[in-house]
């Protein structure tokens, strides 16, 4: 067990003292800050704080963006997204199961390669069109380092 250093006995005196002040300090502060804010509630709240009581916010305001002009590629995107998350995966299950002869390890293990594979694949495209020069597709005022 190491030896703790007791400071010496004419100097414990002040170091306590010097302690206390510390301690008598922060709670100061502490009263401080408490009526500060029951004095003046609305420094607890920012100033910017939008509340639904506002009569100047009763409806937002409109966009002039429709999505009824897009439905056929937002039909295409969610047919797509159907396709490869429900119904590839279940057929090419059920396709390795009953046509062929091997273990249940084996189908599972090829089914979820193929689509595990599918997505790296589309993480890496989606990694080079971010990174490559003049893209188009990154937060306006990033450079391309910062994909890295």
């Amino acid at each position: 067990m190491p030896l703790v250093r007791q400071p010496p006995f004419w100097r414990t005196k002040t170091l306590q003292e010097a302690q206390e002040k510390k301690r008598e300090t922060k709670v100061k502060a502490r009263e401080e800050a408490r009526r500060r804010i029951l004095e003046h509630p609305s420094a607890a709240y920012p100033p910017t704080q939008v509340l639904y009581t506002d009569p100047s916010f009763q409806d937002p305001p409109p966009l002039e963006y429709s999505l009824r002009t897009r439905w056929k590629s937002i039909t295409l995107f969610w047919f797509l997204v159907f396709i490869d998350v429900v119904c590839l995966p279940i057929t090419l299950y059920f396709a390795l199961w009953y046509s062929t002869h091997l273990s249940h390890n084996a189908v599972f293990s090829i089914s979820t390669g193929a689509i595990g594979t599918v997505s790296i694949i589309e993480y890496f495209i989606r990694w080079y069109k971010l990174f490559k020069k003049g893209s188009t597709c990154r937060v306006i005022g990033a450079r391309r380092y910062y994909v890295c």
